[in-house]
This record gives structure tokens, C-alpha cells and sequence, in this order.
């Protein structure tokens, strides 16, 4: 028999350009027992929108609405995480899968995840980010290995472009597998500007759970509009390793 898993989806109605690429991907997941929540902080009205893709592709899902008030979108991130993950220890589900609605993976992400026999494992997606002293934008891994010396440093390209199974210390949510026991211990929390970190920091400090990362598990993501030029930028696809053979 198969472990059961809930996937959680948060979203909200400006992510609506890709929603039908989102669902869509969603109806191709090939992991048997797989029931869905999705939280949006959008209002009745998204919750609408989003009950007409689940019965256009016909998964097993529950729509909550947040109308918790929130000043800024990292509060309505946490606030959304912790209403998929109070909806998830009411279930006899073992495992939360989280995915983010403007990222697409492979149908397999979930078995892939699960084989790995750990509590904690994530796929990758990418981002744009603003170097702190050049001011120059790249395109890196939303993926961090701590050390003591300098702290979370973010992954490079190469890290993940290459098939590896190995333990860092944070990611972004967006596509992320929790085993029951962390979660009946830890709730999300935010701290200036993210709601990720401090989540895989009290893991890892509080109950001794590490994060691993499967390059494997790429997702793209579509962080724009989708006639965006910028989203290819965000395909992990799109790049590859150039190894030179040893003469």
C-alpha cells in the first residue's frame, strides 16, 4: 500500500496567468494516493476559479479561503502554510507535498521525493536575484548550504545542474516534501522577508531534520506573465553543463 500524501497549493488571484498550466500538471501527477488543498487569499471569487479547474481535470481537492488581514505577502505566505498545514494533521495523511501554482514539475516529483526514505526533500526551482554589491541580476537556484563561516550561501547553477542527492540547509517551499512528524512539531513562521527559512531552521535545530535536495525534481517557473521573455530564464531545462573531456 502506498503512503498517503497531501499536496497544499497556495495561491491567490494574480496568479491566475498560469493557472491553467498549473492544473493541467496537477491532473499529470502519477502518484496513486494523492489528495488535494489549495488556500487562496483572494476571496470567494478566486474560489470560484479554482473549483472550476478541479472539476475541468477531476482531482480530489479542498478549497479554503484566508481572509485573515495580512500588510504584507509574507504574512499572507505564512498565514496560507499554517492553514494547509492545521488542514493536513486533521487527515491521515503521512506526507504534505507543497507546490507553489506558478511552478511546474515532473509527474514523478512526489515518487522521487518519497524514495529517498527522509523526512525532508525538495526538488529545485530558479529565480532572479540582485547581487548585493554589483547590483547585477542573475539567475540562481532558490537553494542554500550553510556553514559557519559564511552563513546560507546560495546554491550555484552548476550545484544543480548536474543529478545529485545531497543535504543543505534551506530552499524555497515551492516544491517541497514534509513528513507528519515535523509538522505536528512546527509551524511556519516568517522573519523580515521569508517564511522559508526559518521553517528549515527550526527543522533542523529544534527536532535535528535535515533538508535534502534531488536535482532531479526541476521545476520551471513561471514568474511572469507568460508571454514574458524572462520566464525561459527560469527553466532549468534551458541550461546545461559544459565538461570538458581530459585528453
Amino acid at each position: 500500500m502506498s503512503e498517503k500524501v497531501l499536496v497544499g497549493v497556495i495561491t491567490y488571484e494574480g496568479e491566475k496567468r498560469c493557472r491553467k498550466l498549473f492544473f493541467d500538471y496537477l491532473s499529470q501527477l502519477t502518484y496513486p494516493d494523492v489528495e488535494f488543498v489549495i488556500v487562496t487569499n483572494s476571496g470567494e471569487g478566486d474560489k470560484k476559479d479554482l473549483e472550476e479547474h478541479i472539476q475541468r481535470i477531476g482531482i480530489p481537492a479542498t478549497i479554503l479561503v484566508n481572509d485573515v488581514e495580512a500588510k504584507e505577502m509574507f504574512d499572507h505566505l505564512v498565514n496560507n502554510r499554517n492553514i494547509i498545514r492545521e488542514h493536513f494533521l486533521k487527515t491521515d495523511k503521512e506526507w504534505l507535498y507543497f507546490i507553489d501554482s506558478d511552478c511546474l514539475g515532473p509527474a514523478d516529483a512526489i515518487e522521487v521525493s518519497l524514495s529517498h526514505k527522509k523526512n525532508l526533500v525538495t526538488g529545485f526551482y530558479l529565480g532572479h536575484f540582485q547581487h548585493p554589491e554589483t547590483k547585477k541580476w542573475r539567475v540562481l537556484p532558490v537553494a542554500y548550504l550553510y556553514s559557519e563561516e559564511t552563513g546560507n550561501m546560495q546554491l550555484s547553477m552548476v550545484d544543480v545542474l548536474q543529478p545529485r542527492f545531497t543535504k543543505i540547509s534551506a530552499a524555497g517551499l515551492g516544491c517541497c516534501l514534509i513528513h507528519r512528524s515535523i509538522l505536528e512539531k512546527i509551524s511556519f513562521r516568517r522573519t523580515t522577508a521569508t517564511e522559508d527559512f526559518p521553517f528549515f531552521e527550526d527543522a533542523r535545530k529544534k527536532l535535528g531534520e535535515h533538508l535534502w535536495i534531488d536535482t532531479r525534481i526541476k521545476f520551471k517557473h513561471l514568474k511572469y506573465a507568460l508571454d514574458d521573455e524572462r520566464n525561459k530564464w527560469l527553466n532549468p531545462d534551458n541550461y546545461q553543463m559544459n565538461i570538458k573531456k581530459k585528453e
